[in-house]
């Protein structure tokens, strides 16, 4: 019980924060540099040397998508205002579930 007790009562020293909010900023760094590198990566349609001549990468995937959801969405008679948050908010999600 003594022991609860002093985790309580624990107070983080200067050094310590800094090291954690450090370690934080590595941490969301290497997530958007993986991100990022996600985006760039190409896209292999066949898996064999007829890949080699063309060049799709994820972000021209996504480029497709949004634009076919705008146009679907403009035959409804609506518009997206935000474009950058669809965007994100696509990408994200097919990254996450990549």
């Amino acid at each position: 019980m003594l022991t609860n007790q002093k985790w309580k009562t624990y107070k983080i020293d200067k050094k310590t924060k800094d090291l954690i909010k450090s370690l934080d900023n590595i941490r969301k760094k290497n997530e958007n540099r993986n991100f990022r590198d996600w985006l760039n990566k190409n896209i292999k349609l066949y898996g064999d040397e007829r890949d080699d001549n063309i060049s799709l990468t994820v972000t021209d995937v996504l480029e497709n998508l949004i634009h076919d959801i705008n146009v679907i969405v403009k035959e409804k008679g609506k518009e997206i205002l935000n474009q950058k948050q669809l965007r994100d908010t696509v990408a994200s999600m097919i990254y996450k579930e990549s």
